[in-house]
């Protein structure tokens, strides 16, 4: 009889995804399921098990990934595989190290991971975290079940503590946030030893420039009863700064009290700084083109309003041939702490090159964009200056027509941002 992992089911109920990712996978379940039997160290699994691939996709590949679909579409608990349940009897009559499960079960997560990431289909690439997360929860309980009907040996149970210990970003703490456990691979990632952790609650790790009102909404959240999910940054022991998207689930007694919180993380902190500018942190032009694809495409699909500001620092040549590039910089940084400022956080605010920056507004029409324009402006000529010399601003806006393009859209802002130069600087221009 295998136990049962009634905390698993509340991770999986953290990860549900719309239909469009289930139905994605539906589509693709040949292409994956070959992916699968290609797998490089498949052929050791299937030679060990005494399968031919056919046989594997048949016995193994085709059930799991049935279940796989059902879990994520909300029809079966992770714990409620009839395959699963059938598959660990079988390799522990045939005397399967932890070892062997664990490549056999990781080569379904690997194989999907790099699928969402190849694919280059925006809406399904950015689920590759979640889908990862959902694996490594299964693998969790996978292990641990096998682990228990191989006891008698030690050295199973070491080596599945040990893929745990490693592969797993885990924490847990008690109902007043302090840590009361965590995994080598999460203390790896921040750089402090277990004991430094154990005691403490995450504020240690907290980055200071991080909302308040993100901890406060976590906060009330989990309390509540419910499961948290976001991406956090924290920093770490040596004051760099690392980003986690987290899963953080309740766990109940069996007089349904609250008793502790489980955290499963999973580091995006190189997906992340690769999105943005490294000077102000704002979306750089790469990811910036792909989130006006993605706006775009929701505003035709949704007949919403999207506008475009382009902004230009004015002179900016002169404020760096005079004072140096330092404060160039720092004219820079502080124009970007400006934008955030002025913006709503639905808007997206990026660095387009040098000194000009771009502003997708969804859902805004072109006079609300023109307002946010104006207060920008306004904002910049009243608090922005080096030394004795005040710092201003030009802005070329638009709003999407009807069949236009990115392009198209971006160009007609691009030229009222020219007229504005051209008109003598500090200020607006629309249609």
């Amino acid at each position: 009889m295998m136990r049962e992992f009634p905390h698993m089911n509340s991770v999986v109920d953290a990860l549900r995804y719309d239909t469009g990712l289930v139905d994605f996978f539906e589509e693709q379940r040949e292409h994956i399921l070959q992916k699968w039997l290609d797998y490089p160290v498949l052929g050791n699994i299937v030679d060990t098990l005494g399968y031919t691939l056919e046989e594997y996709r048949n016995k193994i590949a085709t059930g799991v990934m049935n279940n796989f679909l059902k879990v994520l579409n909300g029809d079966r608990q992770p714990g409620d595989c009839p395959v699963m349940r059938s598959i660990i009897n079988e390799f522990y009559e045939m005397g399967l190290t932890v070892e062997d499960v664990f490549m056999s079960c990781t080569a379904l997560k690997n194989v999907l991971v790099q699928f969402l990431e190849e694919c280059g289909v925006f809406e399904m690439k950015k689920h590759a975290h979640n889908v990862m997360m959902v694996l490594d929860h299964n693998l969790y309980g996978v292990l641990s079940i096998y682990s228990e009907m191989k006891c008698a040996s030690e050295v199973e149970l070491d080596f599945r503590n040990r893929i745990i210990q490693e592969n797993v970003l885990y924490s847990r703490t008690g109902t007043d946030g302090v840590i009361l456990e965590t995994t080598e691979a999460f203390c790896k990632l921040s750089g402090y030893e277990k004991e430094e952790l154990i005691g403490k609650t995450h504020a240690i790790l907290r980055h200071p420039e991080s909302d308040p009102d993100i901890y406060r909404e976590l906060w009330e959240t989990i309390t509540a009863g419910e499961i948290w999910n976001g991406s956090l940054a924290n920093v770490r022991k040596n004051g760099s700064t690392f980003i986690t998207k987290t899963r953080i689930v309740p766990v109940y007694d069996e007089g349904g009290e609250i008793t502790e919180y489980m955290a499963f993380r999973n580091d995006i902190t190189a997906d992340e700084l690769a999105k943005v500018d490294p000077l102000t942190g704002l979306y750089n032009r790469r990811e910036l083109d792909t989130i006006f694809r993605n706006l775009h495409f929701n505003a035709v699909a949704k007949t919403e309003a999207l506008s475009v500001i382009l902004a230009d620092i004015d002179h900016f040549k002169s404020i760096n041939d005079t004072y140096g590039h330092y404060e160039g910089d720092d004219v820079i940084v502080r124009f970007a702490g400006i934008l955030r400022t002025c913006t709503r956080s639905s808007d997206v605010c990026a660095r387009w090159g040098g000194e000009e920056f771009i502003i997708l507004l969804p859902g805004t029409d072109l006079a609300t964009a023109r307002g946010v324009a104006e207060r920008i402006r306004q904002s910049v000529q009243n608090c922005l200056q080096v030394r004795d010399r005040k710092i201003t601003c030009s802005f070329g806006i638009a709003q999407m027509q009807k069949g236009e393009g990115t392009k198209e859209l971006f160009k007609r802002a691009d030229g009222y941002l020219y007229r504005a130069k051209e008109n003598g600087r500090n200020q607006s221009v629309s249609e």
